[in-house]
């Protein structure tokens, strides 16, 4: 069905547009432009009502035609409307957060609130007199929607060519499918070309050797940067720092244990490794290499409290219906491929009691010498 845009419906009178439109001065709340009612000012659902927006007055902005096509049906982060007056953003802040608490994205796949999130990144640091002074760029990654299945394949495909790790499309799109399915993927797009992506899932660990005793789960991040420029790395640096942000801003989180993977030969994103201070392993199964870390929320002591330890927990716990349906998802799905993306995610007992790697006796034998060393002897 063609979604209807909701912003020109007869039920706002001149004089509520003329409200909406004060609480940026007249300018649309993104780009800045001078509009007025009925002469290139719309109002635009911050939260769309299709996605359980309302139509109440914090909800309400005022966009011109052009910032208002491009945002179409995204929630996007609050970074979007520069020009709203502070007193309105709190109150759309506040919003947002009942909004994404009184949602649960984990149920839906989904891990992040926002469709489109807004990085700004030093791109360079010039001298003013005596003085230095930054200047920034802001980047928009975006979530990919099965609308974009196809080019998001092409990039992979192009990714894994470069750095020799590429199967076959087949291989791609089981990857990319299941990515989508049980986690999500953003992406950074310039010139309607992929630029770099980012993908999202848990990680189900064994409980003595995860972070903390009742919290089994990691974040479990890739990044794939298929160009090498210094922009490239500092815009992956820049992922890998902030979406674990994002997520502990969203779910009042104070920390997140986080493994980051990354291609072993791509030598660019190794940097971020030694940039985080992280120890490396090279995964025996697949052309990756991971680090495990904790990401801390902003302005939060690294001192983690109980009240911390109960709120990760109780987020990491809505991962368990995900876990069910992937175990599914593997006894449903005869396909080579699926092996190792299972793997990726199920702990070695999972892998054993689900008879992963049996048609493959090295893949056998490396997960039982995994099976003893987190488990003892199982014969």
């Amino acid at each position: 069905m063609d979604r209807q845009k909701f912003y020109e419906r007869d039920s706002f009178t001149y004089d509520e547009k003329s409200d909406i439109a004060k609480k940026s001065d007249n300018k649309c709340c993104h780009c800045g432009t001078l509009k007025f009612v009925n002469y290139g000012a719309t109002v635009d659902h911050f939260i769309p009502l299709h996605k359980g927006g309302s139509n109440r007055m914090h909800n309400l902005i005022m966009l011109c035609e052009e910032c208002n096509k491009e945002k179409a049906d995204k929630i996007v982060d609050l970074s979007y409307v520069p020009y709203l007056d502070e007193k309105y953003k709190d109150d759309l802040y506040n919003y947002l957060q009942s909004y994404i608490h009184a949602f649960d994205y984990v149920e839906r796949n989904r891990m992040f609130a926002c469709d489109e999130y807004t990085i700004k990144m030093e791109t360079m640091v010039v001298m003013r007199g005596r003085k230095r002074q930054s200047l920034y760029s802001t980047y928009k990654i975006k979530y990919a929607t099965w609308d974009d299945f196809t080019k998001i394949c092409d990039y992979f495909e192009k990714y894994l060519k470069k750095y020799d790790c590429f199967a076959s499309r087949e291989a791609v799109e089981q990857n990319i499918g299941f990515w989508m399915r049980f986690g999500c993927i953003y992406y950074l797009e310039k010139n309607k070309e992929v630029q770099m992506m980012g993908v999202f899932t848990i990680k189900h660990v064994p409980d003595d050797y995860s972070y903390y005793k009742g919290i089994p789960y990691d974040l479990n991040m890739y990044i794939f940067s298929y160009y090498a420029t210094e922009n490239a790395f500092n815009l992956a640096y820049n992922m890998v720092k902030e979406f674990p942000k994002f997520i502990t801003s969203e779910q009042g989180l104070t920390h997140l244990p986080v493994i980051l993977n990354i291609c072993e030969n791509d030598k660019l994103c190794q940097q971020i490794f030694y940039s985080l201070g992280a120890n490396k392993t090279t995964d025996a199964i697949n052309a990756f290499q991971s680090a495990a870390f904790i990401m801390y929320g902003e302005n939060t002591d690294p001192v983690i409290t109980d009240d911390g330890k109960q709120k990760l927990q109780k987020f990491m716990s809505k991962f368990e219906d995900v876990l069910t349906k992937i175990k599914k998802f593997y006894l449903d799905y005869d396909n080579p491929w699926v092996d190792w993306m299972v793997y990726d995610i199920l702990t070695p007992m999972e892998i054993h009691e689900l008879g992963i790697f049996e048609h493959d006796e090295r893949l056998k034998s490396l997960n039982d010498s995994l099976l003893e060393y987190y488990y003892g002897d199982t014969k």
